[in-house]
């Protein structure tokens, strides 16, 4: 079996939590991947996806892809991956992100795989506003690489209609299989009042984090003139963005300009995101277009944090307004500090209480080992259907 993906980020994180969790006594796994993270901003010292594949212990094979269209070494990319598919004849391609997936499908099924599978992790056409030439040439994009594919996985129902509204693949071509995260690895036991002073902030100050690339999905913008809004009327609120990406130094030039450098922070990637996120009050996401659930967003739930998120597809999946945080719409930063300050102002036992339904509703959510299963169950029914037996 061959997993192929060129984004990094949460789509990383997805397909190593779910491939840490297949069944190595069935599937012979070999990852194909970027050697490294190509965009502008990223840190040197963050976990490349060949290192994460190489540490689940999976052979990996480094490619070259890159986010954005470029003709010359996309063509190369995929005659390189043909090739590589052809000689090592697998019997299951699953390609994660939009460049991957356009590339990888179409090589896996010239070279004559067998089962062809595909998740998204965010349609290129999944995006605010009118439906753009731009978009509906993303859009016509995806019908055609599906007509190489045998699957689909969403990773929530919006996305599948969407998909199926504007007949880029049939209903019955997409399941829905939510993103997962593996909670062995967050601390459930933060000492909160240390890791505040690790970061400078006092117990009595209130917190508010995001998580995620500093870039133009995740509009860390909006997140800054949001946190100006707040501090207009509580001064005691402190805000962390973390992560790296092509707008964090544009980003912090915005927070200089307004002279915030001491209530919004963007200290670039770190490695103990979750261990912030467990010393915060309140969670936000900012984001422009999303597919949730963000795994920024399943951490904070699992720590038991209230949340803020924008309207973005899966959104109302997870955040329930009300219950365990408030759903705004995209690019209304006026409405998250609106929202922000109506759960900071909340006594702190009704504002634990929605922190305490966010973990609660993450406990039903489904583990890596339920959803791993699942797709294994979906390469084999493939298979069989073609009468290929492994």
């Amino acid at each position: 079996m061959l997993q192929v993906s060129q984004a990094a980020g949460g789509v990383q994180r997805h397909v190593i939590d779910i491939v840490s969790n297949i069944d190595k006594d069935r599937f012979d796994i070999t990852g194909v991947c970027p050697p490294r993270d190509l965009v502008k901003g990223v840190s040197r010292d963050k976990e490349s996806f060949c290192a994460a594949f190489e540490r689940i212990g999976v052979r990996v094979h480094p490619l070259k892809m890159r986010r954005e269209i470029r003709p010359i070494s996309d063509l190369a990319a995929f005659i390189r991956l043909y090739l590589f598919i052809k000689k090592q004849r697998f019997d299951v391609v699953h390609a994660h992100s939009s460049k991957a997936g356009f590339i990888a499908r179409i090589a896996a099924r010239i070279a004559g795989v067998p089962a062809i599978v595909y998740t998204p992790n965010n349609f290129t056409f999944d995006r605010p506003g009118r439906m753009t030439a731009k978009r509906r040439f993303f859009a016509l994009l995806e019908r055609f690489a599906g007509l190489f594919c045998d699957k689909v996985m969403a990773v929530c129902g919006d996305e599948k209609d969407l998909a199926a509204r504007l007949g880029v693949l049939p209903a019955k071509k997409i399941a829905v299989i939510s993103n997962v995260i593996d909670t062995s690895r967050l601390n459930f036991n933060v000492d909160m009042a240390a890791k505040r002073e690790e970061l400078g902030i006092g117990l009595e100050e209130r917190l508010v984090v995001s998580v995620g690339r500093v870039a133009e999905q995740k509009s860390p913008k909006d997140f800054i003139l949001a946190a100006e809004r707040v501090l207009g009327k509580n001064k005691n609120t402190r805000f962390l963005f973390l992560g790296d990406g092509p707008l964090l130094y544009k980003a912090r030039s915005l927070v200089e300009k307004k002279g915030l450098q001491g209530y919004i922070r963007l200290p670039g990637w770190r490695n103990d995101a979750a261990e912030v996120i467990a010393a915060s009050d309140l969670f936000v996401l900012s984001s422009l277009w999303e597919v949730l659930p963000n795994h920024s967003l399943l951490d904070a739930m699992a720590l038991g944090k209230p949340a803020i998120i924008t309207a973005t597809s899966g959104a109302r999946e997870v955040v329930f307004d009300g219950v365990n945080g408030y759903v705004v719409p995209v690019g209304r930063p006026d409405l998250l500090a609106d929202f922000i300050l109506h759960l900071l102002e909340l006594p702190l036992n009704q504002l634990q209480e929605f922190g305490r339904r966010s973990k609660e509703m993450f406990k039903e959510r489904p583990g890596p080992r339920e959803i791993a299963r699942i797709i294994e169950n979906t390469y084999l029914e493939i298979l069989t259907g073609k009468k290929i037996l492994i």
